[in-house]
Formats: structure tokens, sequence, C-alpha cells
């Protein structure tokens, strides 16, 4: 990496070059020990598994030589597809079984909040200027089925437009002004006035419409149906059908490369990817791929291809495009099972892209992996483990520094407490090692709002000794010390599992059930002893404000 930034308390009294030498490289070791409070240079890895849990890696710090699990985000139910802010402060989880979305913290990694998204949210996304995100509701009746818009600031919902009935697939104008959407059972493309949010038109675009994207290079909206194999071309601005390219039924997924002149349509069905031009709206290339391919993810220099039936994923190289040529495609084995099995109901990308030049996460839930591959190389060159949570998907959260105007470098942190930090400071070329001190003071806001005495708790029914892996309810209620007046509602009631003696933990989010009480459900893997530690960020609770609760697992 080129550069390094990262802090610490500041306890040793060597300010010395050498002891600075000497601390940075303690940190880039990437050890338990040696890590930072604050490190400027890292990411973490998101996996969403099978399971209703997301998990959060941290791929420089190995603990133990056992795990790279920093955490877990805890979901009402399996997620289906995600996107996050273009801060990366938050996440929005898609939930079809609970019928919500569920919002995320990405600094402390916990929900914080589950909205009512309608019948069965599906796909997400922002549109380009994040004034809204918008949620697929997929539903076969035409009154429950179109999308639902939540302002991404307030955590509200802001409405509800049906288009149609089927399965809804996302896209907008650059501009922000309309809002794309198919009805893969209607059969039509329904387009929304993004400030009024009233539905503008729908425009018919086949028997079976499953995926689509709008072309930076031209600004058309190009809409695959999986019934016939055509490829619709809608011009963004007169909202009309332009255009047209024929292919094989069983297109789904249909992605731009970087610029937008480049399109990609992947077809399991017919086995093949199709690469049409959309400055002359032609085909160019039809190449067959093995596994059923059915997901198209972008680096800045290829195309990665997820393909189902085969535990690899396919490279095409954006540089070997043009409009005559043989285009290079490599198959890049990816462990030893494949994802078939493992995917159904999940819509997120199951490649991303990391920080690191030419860095890609790879989710394998058939091995419970996720693989990291450098770009160049023949095969993965290590990977994360699941933890028998089959990880379906992948996210990379950027915590580095990022240089936003020549020699200047931008991050944003959270300080975890004031005090005075060592801040040590690496740059690969040219060669700069410098430490310095940074004084954190405490915010009289956030004292004054600390200052109120956190609720009182009180655990309800049996407590003390519950079944291994059985899942129970634990329940307890909440009070306000002063006023002893129950303290319902609560959206962020968090709660951290950890196994004595052991290295099992989960982190909780608690369901309010009106009138104070509080449930969490619980599934304790092993026998043993179990600690449960509670916070409430709101109430301004941390997890050592209120008590804790041991709990004995047993089998019969």
């Amino acid at each position: 990496m080129d550069l390094v930034h990262v802090a610490e308390h500041a306890d040793e009294e060597d300010h010395s070059p050498a002891a600075c030498q000497e601390r940075v490289q303690g940190y880039l070791g990437g050890t338990l020990a040696a890590r930072p409070d604050i490190n400027l240079n890292s990411y973490f890895v998101l996996a969403m598994n099978q399971d209703a849990v997301i998990s959060v890696i941290d791929p420089m710090v190995d603990v133990a030589g056992m795990t790279n699990l920093f955490g877990a985000i805890q979901l009402p139910k399996p997620g289906a597809d995600w996107a996050k802010s273009g801060d990366q402060h938050h996440l929005f989880v898609t939930i079809p079984q609970a019928g919500q979305v569920t919002v995320a913290d990405l600094e402390q990694f916990w929900a914080i909040k589950n909205l009512p998204a309608g019948a069965n949210p599906t796909r997400t996304a922002f549109q380009p200027n994040e004034k809204y995100l918008w949620v697929g509701n997929d539903s076969a009746q035409a009154e429950e089925s179109g999308v639902t818009v939540i302002d991404p600031q307030a955590l509200e919902v802001v409405r509800f437009i049906p288009t149609g009935a089927g399965h809804h697939e996302l896209a907008f104008s650059a501009d922000s002004r309309y809002a794309f959407v198919t009805n893969s059972q209607a059969g039509s493309l329904s387009v929304i006035d993004t400030q009024s949010l009233e539905l503008v038109q729908n425009l018919e675009v086949g028997g079976r419409p499953a995926a689509l994207d709008v072309s930076q290079q031209n600004g058309a909206v190009y809409v695959a149906d999986a019934a016939s194999g055509d490829i619709s071309v809608i011009d963004g601005q007169r909202l009309e059908r332009v255009a047209g390219m024929s292919g094989q039924p069983g297109l789904a997924a249909l992605r731009f490369a970087p610029g937008g002149r480049w399109g990609f349509a992947a077809n399991p069905e017919a086995g093949q990817v199709a690469i049409f031009d959309a400055t002359r709206n032609l085909l160019v290339y039809e190449l067959p791929v093995d596994g059923r391919p059915d997901q198209i993810t972008f680096s800045p220099t290829a195309a990665y291809i997820r393909t189902q039936s085969l535990p690899a994923v396919v490279l095409i190289p954006l540089a070997d495009l043009a409009e005559q040529g043989t285009i290079s495609v490599l198959t890049v084995p990816v462990g030893r099972a494949a994802s078939s099995g493992y995917v159904e109901g999940s819509l997120a990308s199951a490649v991303s892209t990391t920080p690191e030049e030419g860095g890609m996460v790879i989710a394998s839930p058939g091995d419970d992996q996720v693989y990291y591959y450098l770009e160049g190389s023949q095969a993965p060159v290590g990977g994360f483990q699941g933890h028998t949570l089959r990880p379906r998907a992948v996210s990379v959260i950027d915590r580095s520094l990022r240089e936003q105007a020549p020699g200047v470098y931008v991050g944003s942190v959270r300080v975890p407490t004031s005090g005075t930090y060592q801040v040590a400071f690496l740059l690969n070329s040219p060669r700069v090692v410098h430490c310095f001190e940074m004084t954190v003071k405490p915010s009289p806001e956030l004292a004054r709002e600390r200052q109120a005495p956190p609720p009182h708790m009180e655990f309800l029914g049996e407590t003390g000794q519950v079944q291994a892996g059985e899942a129970f309810k634990l329940q307890f209620t909440l009070t306000d010390p002063d006023s002893d007046q129950p303290v319902a509602d609560l959206a962020d009631v968090l709660a951290l599992a950890n196994q004595t003696a052991g290295n099992w933990n989960q982190r909780y989010v608690a369901t309010a059930l009106g009138d104070g009480r509080y449930q969490i459900e619980l599934n304790l893997p092993q026998p043993g002893l179990y600690t449960l530690y509670f916070a409430i960020p709101s109430r301004g609770a941390n997890f050592n404000a209120l008590p804790s609760l041991t709990l004995k697992a047993t089998v019969e």
C-alpha cells in the first residue's frame, strides 16, 4: 500500500525516529497485539450470509491465526439485496420474509432500525444524488407490486408506488430525474418522476423484462427481455423505444462497463455472455460461458462473471473490447464447490473490488469462504472463513484515506475516546515515515446528552439455564429510573453474546414488544457459559452501563 495512517493512545514517551519506525513496522505486521485504535489504511469486507447474519471481516488482522471475523450484524431474516450510502456510514438491507429494510450503522456495525418496506422487498438501490433509496416490491398482485421510496436521511418511508406485477429491477437517469422500474409479469418498464414521485408512463418492453441499465455514453435505458432474448433501447429523454437488439432467450443480468459504451448481458439458460456497443446499438460478441453465468461485476480493468454451477468466475479484460478481434476469456477457479443451492433469493453481487489496486473478493457459499483474488493471478491468493454461515454476497467498506486533491488526503473516522493519540504516517514513494501527537477533547454536547441515567433493566422468566443448540426467547423490560415509566419502542437495544473460554460471539438487536418489553431470540451453539452484554446508543448507554447476564447452556 502506498499510504498507511494509523493512531493509538500515546502512552509511551519515546518519540524518536527509531521508535516511530518500529511502531509503523508493528502495525504493518497485522497482528492483534499491534492493532491501533484507528486505522486510516484499512477496509472491512461485509458478507451477506445464508443465515440472517452479515459477517464483518477485517482482512488486515488475523486473530490467533484462526479468524478474521471482526463482528456480525444481526438481521430479522436473511437478506436479499443491499445498498450502502455514499459516505459508507449506513447499509440498507432488504428482508423479503419480514417485509422490511434493515438499516445498519457501518461505524459500529450493528442494526439500528427496521423500516416497513411493503410486500416482499427485494432489489434496492440509491438514485445517483442519494435523495431517495428505492426498493422493489415483488408481488404477483398488481396492487402490492411496485416500489417503496425511502428517505435515507430521516430513515422513513416516503411513498409506495404501484407499477405492475412481478419482479422489479431498478435504474436511474444520471441526473436523478427519472427512476426506471421493470415489471417482469406485466412485461413493462415504468418511468417515475423522482421529484413528484409520480408514475410518468409504462412502456411495453417484452414478455418478461429481467434486467436493465442506463448507459453513461448516451443516457439511453437498455432493457433485457428474458422471454425473447431481445434488448430494448429506450431514449432517456423522449422516453420512447428507439432501437433494439436480438439475442437468445434466458437473459438474466445486464450491466455497462465503466464509461457506458460496452454493455454485458449474462444468459444462464443459453450459457453465454453477450457484449454490445451502445454507440451503435449493435451486438458485437456472443461468448460461450459454462456454468450458468448470472451476475456481472466490474473492476476498473475487467468484467467478472459469476457462474452458478461451476466453482469459478470468468474474467474478461475490458482492454480487449474492440469492433473486431478476439476476446480473452479467463476462467478463474474459486474453491471446490459451486454456488448452486446457496444463491436462491440473493440478488446482491458475489464479487466486489477492494481499495487495493487489482484486489477482488469473491463469495463462495459452497466452500463457506470469501476468497481474495489479485488480478493477474491464476487463482485466489487467500481467503476468509465464513464460520458455517455460507456467504452469498460481498461488499467492501473503505476506511482508507483517499486523495481528494494533489497531495491532499481525506478520511472519515470516529475517535473512540478523548485523550492524546500518537499518529504514525508512512508514505512508500517517496519514502516518508513520520509520527506526531494529536489531542482530542470531549464534546460538550455529547457529554450533556449522556448525563441522563440509563434505563433500568429487568429480565423476565427463567434466565439461568438453557438448552444448547435450541432457540429460545429472552425477554426483559426497560423503565425510566426517574419517572418509573416504561421506555418503549427503542430500535437500538443491542446485545452481545460471548462464550466464556471460547471464540463464539454474536450480536443481536432486540425487538420491541410494547409497554417497555423487549425480546431477543438466542441459540447458544454449544454447552458452556455465555455472557450477554447490553447497550442502547440512543440513550447513551454503552455495554458497561447496563447489567450483564450469564447463561449456562446444557444438553439433556
